[in-house]
């Protein structure tokens, strides 16, 4: 079971201890916001973590994995491994795009990053196309790059081009983080009055689909402001 610890507001230069070899978790994940300290001589059975900014610790818990990340109120992305994105193609090359998906810089986004891509029979995306994507690459030092599919099974998984629907940039990350949260269930309540396709990135946007404009908008309405009346 995924357990949640009550967030609190961290300061630059913070320390968290965590120790990844309990036997309840099997894998460290880190967000933004923290960097892994290299563990100090003779003391392996626990790690520091540093946090770069200011914002509340979010950290959830399973016999997976743990993960930490540190959550601001900010529309600026920084990427981080493994996060869902929405990206837009700026460029094509022959082994692949460049993708603006609301960081620094753009990604890059292998051909042959979807699902039965081949050399023979990778996508064909056009300028300003919109996909769905995961981060699989987050460094200070290279390029970020991202692919359409699910490392684990290489299958789609919901990831790729999304065509029709629309999409909405510039929203606040933490908000976006909150609509991924399984506890939070603002799209169980809008989905009960609609049906409707969504894809939500951690960096700041969503894209919505329904069965018609009007129901789109309204949807996109909830989504940005949960406090208003039902649809």
């Amino acid at each position: 079971m995924d357990e949640r610890t009550k967030p609190r507001v961290m300061l630059p230069g913070d320390e968290i201890t965590v120790r990844p070899h309990e036997p309840w978790t099997k894998t460290l994940r880190l967000g933004p916001g923290v960097l892994l300290v290299p563990p100090s001589a003779g003391n392996h059975e626990q790690q520091q973590l540093v946090v770069t900014r200011l914002g509340l610790h979010g950290h959830t818990q399973s016999a997976q994995q743990q993960q930490h990340w540190i959550q601001g109120r900010s529309k600026r992305y920084l990427p981080a491994l493994g996060d869902p994105v929405i990206g837009i193609i700026l460029a094509k090359h022959p082994d692949g795009y460049r993708v603006d998906i609301g960081a620094p810089h753009p990604a890059s986004l292998d051909a042959l990053a979807f699902e039965g891509a081949t050399k023979r029979t990778k996508p064909n995306l056009k300028i300003g196309a919109v996909v769905y994507a995961r981060v699989s690459l987050a460094s200070n030092h290279t390029d970020t790059e991202i692919e359409c599919l699910n490392p684990t099974n290489q299958r789609a998984d919901g990831f790729g081009e999304m065509t029709g629907g629309m999409l909405v940039r510039h929203l606040d990350l933490s908000h976006c983080k909150q609509l991924l949260s399984p506890p939070y269930s603002l799209l169980t309540t809008i989905g009960a009055a609609h049906k409707f396709e969504i894809s939500i990135g951690i960096n700041g946007r969503i894209w919505c689909k329904s069965n018609s404009v009007s129901n789109t908008l309204k949807i996109i309405h909830q989504i940005q402001h949960p406090s208003s009346s039902s649809l």
